[in-house]
């Protein structure tokens, strides 16, 4: 056990600090003290650590150790809470809820939509893609929303395939998929001049080439958030592209390869996005 009052704790809260229990077996500041130490030993450029927002006492011990063995401490990121918009989910564990009861709930009412959405593929196919969008369903609902602010998690709206949710932007990949398989091999060299004649056309465009910059202001501001509004936008921007812009048929075979390029510059992109999120796009929905 570290006494912290003499690192320069000031305070009877929080002053001391345990690292084994009296059977020998480590608690979990232990083993985040070794975590922190191992990722610099290892040559790591940036050490994080991530908490709930209830942890800030326990990021200070942390912090207070490290310091006085000379040792650079993490850089904390907090995050607040994730509420169910019905109340608690039943559980027999109490008021926690469980990851893993989490996730078994969200493919449960996931497949149900995929059964309604995607009818024409094989259960096997449906299986898969249940999970892939009730990962999505929760991740996106997740990381789309400020670490410092509570999330209100409702099944209903995460899950759907419309509006501002991770299914929605799968779903625009797997559209995306559909318009290139109908169009077959894509060639790689690019019309010169590269014809750009609408505003969808512009608009999509000039979103993908901010990509680089919206990434690289969320590793800045150590925050998902802006990424998962870049997906969201994105699929939105190609909603209306998809609308505006024949693709198969377009007016010439110029236009019809530039906008099928287009597609597979925003389904890339898309794919990059989710990737960055820890969600799959699936080929089909």
């Amino acid at each position: 056990m570290v006494d912290l009052q003499r690192l320069g704790h000031d305070r009877d809260e929080g002053r001391y600090f345990v690292l084994m229990r009296a059977n020998g077996s480590s608690m979990y500041g232990y083993r985040d003290l070794a975590y922190a130490i191992d990722k610099l030993e290892r040559g790591a450029d940036l050490n994080l650590i991530v908490l709930g927002e209830d942890h800030k006492l326990y990021a200070e011990q942390i912090a207070r150790i490290l310091s006085a063995a000379g040792i650079p401490a993490p850089e904390a990121m907090y995050y607040s809470y994730i509420l169910l918009r019905e109340g608690k989910m039943s559980t027999r564990q109490g008021k926690v809820v469980l990851l893993s009861a989490f996730l078994d709930e969200a493919t449960a009412r996931a497949a149900e939509k995929v059964e309604e959405q995607c009818v024409d593929l094989s259960p096997e196919e449906r299986k898969v893609i249940a999970a892939q969008v009730a990962v999505a369903a929760i991740r996106f609902s997740i990381l789309r929303v400020s670490p410092n602010k509570n999330v209100t998690f409702d099944w209903e709206s995460s899950l759907s395939f419309t509006g501002d949710t991770g299914p929605y932007v799968q779903y625009s990949c797997a559209r995306i998929n559909s318009i290139l398989r109908k169009f077959g091999p894509v060639p790689e060299t690019l019309p010169d001049p590269f014809p750009t004649d609408t505003d969808a056309e512009w608009a999509l465009l000039l979103n993908l080439a901010s990509f680089p910059e919206v990434v690289a202001g969320a590793v800045h501001q150590r925050t998902t958030s802006p990424i998962a509004q870049f997906a969201l936008e994105t699929a939105r921007l190609f909603t209306t592209f998809y609308h505006d812009c024949p693709v198969i048929q377009a007016d010439t075979e110029t236009l019809r390869t530039a906008r099928a390029q287009l597609c597979m510059a925003a389904r890339t992109t898309l794919r990059n996005a989710l990737s960055l999120l820890g969600i799959e796009a699936p080929e089909r929905m």
